[in-house]
């Protein structure tokens, strides 16, 4: 479960990642990327590519299987996350294994096109220099949009029939989205972004976007796409440090 932001003036694009299982990431850097993924994992949660083209993604679940893992329902949680993704790929999975080669979004919409493959839901957001989009996916289904200059995705679709619709469905989705939209007009800088989406200085803030309980903010990542940099963050109590390909 995340929180993204999108800032197309200053070239940001950046990811708080929430999981309701505490996850260990790391940073994977070479020539031709830079990118965060759990430990162990053969996907990445985000990254950028030396192309220039970037991506993050949040999580579209159910409210039924949400709610469980807010309850503390971990095994009827489970029985329900593996019942509800049975046979459902990874898009986000499919993307980093291409990752290298994509030079745009128009080329990382074309991979999702000419695959067929029934989709986990998930927002997939992609930036290059010339904007960024979203696409949607669940079961055979996507939708795509593109967002505006100063933007926030969190974990609901806008046009795919899936997942949280209302508040009481998962407040946690809107009340994030409203937290960012509150500062986003604001925010001119990598610095300002921080200040919204790692407020350590302001525990009134960091309890609206930074969470802990049944799902807990695990890292905070701020990538600069025309630099090709990840500046990466585990922790409130940690800063960002910056990360280059290599």
């Amino acid at each position: 479960m995340c929180t993204v932001a999108y800032l197309k003036s200053a070239g940001l694009l950046s990811k708080n990642r929430d999981k309701e299982i505490v996850t260990a990431e790391e940073i994977v850097a070479t020539g031709d990327y830079v990118a965060v993924r759990s430990v162990g994992d053969e996907y990445f949660s985000l990254g950028v590519n030396r192309h220039g083209f970037a991506f993050v993604s949040t999580a579209i679940n159910s409210p039924q299987w949400t709610q469980l893992v807010e309850q503390g329902e971990a095994e009827k949680a489970k029985t329900v996350f593996a019942d509800e993704r049975r046979g459902q790929h990874s898009p986000t999975k499919h993307l980093s294994q291409h990752f290298t080669e994509i030079r745009s979004i128009e080329d990382a919409l074309a991979l999702f096109r000419d695959a067929d493959k029934p989709w986990m839901g998930y927002n997939v957001v992609m930036a290059d220099g010339t904007g960024a989009t979203v696409l949607e996916t669940f079961e055979n289904t996507t939708h795509q949009y593109a967002l505006k200059s100063r933007d926030i995705v969190t974990n609901h679709f806008r046009g795919l029939d899936h997942g949280a619709k209302t508040f009481d469905d998962y407040p946690s989705t809107f009340e994030r989205h409203a937290y960012v939209g509150e500062y986003l007009a604001e925010i001119e800088s990598r610095e300002d972004l921080e200040k919204v989406i790692h407020p350590s200085d302001d525990a009134g803030r960091a309890a609206r976007i930074w969470r802990k309980g049944a799902f807990s903010t695990v890292s905070s990542s701020v990538i600069e796409i025309g630099a090709r940099q990840v500046y990466y963050a585990d922790g409130l109590d940690h800063n960002y440090a910056p990360y280059g390909l290599t």
